[in-house]
């Protein structure tokens, strides 16, 4: 008994000294949290000085100037790399009916932005895509719940690029109005028309109907975006039964300036041209 005594007491000495040290080694910094701050440091900033691309700068002579947008960063570049897109996301139902855009020929995406509720601005991928029938080119992208297409002829699209002209110059020579987005939204026209189909899901797409569309800019998180905003459109479609929409919604279209130039040269004479002879040389191999 004396024995267990002794090695209790020793036993009991030694978890006392361990303590004490522990605790004085616990009051020492560690380095490793202090690289994890300061890397969380210079991370915080750094995310703070890209937020300044937004914002305008006033030039030393007090000229009305502005930086041109930045196009925002896709929520989905945060994700873990194994999250899945929604736009990849195969949807189960797909194959089961033969939608009249399987006509379409799809050949390439673009980026964009759309509106959202609250004056706020929403990056999308948009694709695009010619009809070989009509020879009208379109756009394809992705608003309020369903999905949407904006098909525009030749002429529609020479508006579009006029009014992107008018922008360059407007923007190079410090012209663009602040403040003022129900005006400059269609400053450089407000003639331009379009068809426009729409559905809750791609292979159901059976509204459509003829929309007016404006070309002008509009200032978003105090930076200029080009924007073509597509009017609501009637629904003039007959075979969907009772219970359907009786119009489309206004859906605004906002492009940085490199957008543009994209959209441009993806829905350009040129490049329409070569995907119908591309396509039309396909069906001949056949």
């Amino acid at each position: 008994m004396k024995i267990t005594k002794k090695i209790l007491t020793a036993t009991a000495a030694l978890m006392f000294a361990s303590s004490f040290i522990f605790a004085q080694e616990s009051e020492q910094p560690s380095p490793v949290s202090e690289a994890y701050v300061e890397a969380a440091s210079e991370t915080a900033q750094a995310a703070s000085e890209g937020a300044d691309t937004y914002e305008e700068a006033t030039a030393s002579t007090g000229a009305d100037t502005y930086e041109e947008a930045a196009a925002p960063i896709s929520t989905d570049t945060a994700k873990k790399s194994n999250t899945k897109n929604k736009n990849t996301v195969k949807n189960p139902f797909e194959g089961m009916f033969t939608p009249k855009q399987d006509k379409y020929i799809f050949y390439g995406e673009i980026p964009l932005s759309t509106g959202t509720i609250g004056y706020g601005i929403k990056h999308r991928t948009a694709q695009v895509f010619v009809d070989p029938q009509s020879k009208k080119v379109g756009i394809q992208t992705y608003y309020q719940s369903s999905f949407f297409d904006f098909m525009f002829d030749e002429k529609d699209v020479a508006l579009i690029a006029e009014g992107f002209e008018k922008y360059l110059e407007d923007f190079a020579n410090h012209k663009l109005i602040k403040n003022k987005s129900m005006k400059t939204r269609k400053i450089y026209t407000s003639k331009g028309k379009c068809r426009v189909e729409w559905g809750t899901v791609k292979f159901m797409m059976n509204n459509f109907g003829d929309a007016k569309f404006h070309v002008g800019y509009e200032f978003k998180n105090k930076a200029p975006y080009f924007c073509i905003i597509v009017k609501d459109a009637k629904n003039i479609a007959t075979d969907i039964g009772s219970n359907h929409a009786d119009k489309s919604v206004e859906v605004q279209l906002y492009f940085t300036k490199a957008e543009a130039r994209k959209l441009l040269d993806m829905i350009g004479r040129e490049r329409v041209k070569q995907e119908l002879a591309q396509e039309a040389l396909t069906n001949d191999e056949y």
